[in-house]
């Protein structure tokens, strides 16, 4: 196989400014809109899932999907700048330090529940949203995942650079890595045209090496995940009956819980710009598929959902589409940073 023969999306590696700006105004156009489809959705299940109906809730995976393709546009913008995960980055802080400044303890949360339940024509849906996913920081982890995803386009994109042009003047902290003499060779972790084009090679098999060790790096992280947010989940739900949903803020978060899942999912997501096969695997077999189909299907056709007293079910039908979101706004945020890594020697050209 040649490198002609393979179909590739135009990609820019020196993107113009006028690239930048239309990017960055259709990332800021779209950004909010779908992350906040990403929010009420995720929410929306979890709360169905507390009473027991993890698959009851359409609206809310219809929202999910509509979320994904959404911020996979965006994702596929990194094609040509990155500049459209720093904006979309941007935006989830936003949305973070929103999340942050709601009530975060169980006695602040009960103010507000008593205060909406005694006036219900006055109930703040963004509350009920909040209450739902308080207990993971589902904002907070989002943003791990969106400045990873930017982070990771931007360090794709110089490397890539420097394999194409050796003599390009290497930033500071790629200096620190390979030397300061020492210019970036064709065999390094991050470029992967030559393993693309022309399997069969000792690169190529060294390659292989480099994508298997990812991807059972990422299917750990996949799994411990799943350890962590489970570990963290409300267990109690028998307050559902009188608050509602509202009842799930009435759980003490765990701060240190949450900064834990947020690093891995960093890492997670980081590893995009190593091998796509890695993420690809880990989130769609591990995370989306389980979280969103597999587990709850399961749950109901035998009756292991949540339920008060019962905190295993009960932790697990929460985790499930907190984990299975997470593992779509990964895939949709880093599918593009693969055609970086394999760009061809043209793409190095202002477009």
């Amino acid at each position: 196989m040649t490198e002609g023969t393979i179909r590739m999306p135009p990609t820019t590696l020196a993107p113009s400014r006028s690239t930048r700006f239309k990017v960055a105004v259709f990332s800021a156009l779209v950004s909010p809109v779908a992350l906040s489809m990403l929010l009420y959705s995720v929410s929306l299940v979890v709360d169905y899932s507390a009473v027991g109906q993890p698959l009851s809730s359409s609206i809310g995976f219809a929202a999910i999907i509509v979320g994904m393709f959404l911020l996979g546009a965006v994702g596929s913008t990194t094609t040509q700048t990155s500049i459209g995960l720093g904006v979309t980055t941007i935006w989830t802080a936003l949305f973070a330090a929103a999340t942050l400044i709601a009530p975060q303890n169980s006695s602040e949360y009960a103010q507000v529940v008593n205060h909406l339940v005694r006036f219900p024509n006055q109930r703040a849906a963004m509350t009920t949203i909040l209450a739902s996913v308080s207990w993971c920081g589902f904002s907070v982890l989002a943003l791990a995942i969106a400045g990873s995803a930017f982070f990771a386009a931007r360090c794709a994109r110089r490397i890539r650079l420097q394999e194409l042009d050796p003599n390009r003047p290497a930033p500071r902290w790629m200096k620190s890595i390979y030397g300061e003499n020492k210019p970036l060779k064709a065999h390094s972790l991050y470029g992967d045209a030559q393993w693309f084009t022309n399997p069969g090679t000792s690169l190529s098999r060294e390659r292989s090496r480099h994508h298997s060790a990812v991807l059972v790096i990422d299917i750990f992280l996949a799994l411990s995940l799943w350890a962590f947010v489970i570990a963290i989940a409300p267990k109690d739900i028998s307050r559902m009956a009188a608050y509602g949903p509202l009842a799930l803020g009435l759980n003490d978060p765990h701060p240190l819980g949450i900064l834990v899942i947020a690093g891995v999912l960093f890492l997670l997501t980081f590893t995009a710009g190593w091998s796509m096969l890695g993420p690809l695997i880990s989130t769609t077999l591990v995370m989306i598929f389980p979280g969103t189909i597999t587990i709850p299907v399961w749950a109901t056709l035998t009756g292991n959902v949540a339920m008060p007293g019962n905190p295993a079910t009960t932790s697990l039908a929460l985790a499930c589409p907190v984990v299975g979101t997470l593992g779509i706004l990964i895939l949709a945020l880093t599918w593009g940073i693969h055609w970086i890594r394999v760009a061809p020697p043209e793409a190095d050209s202002t477009g």
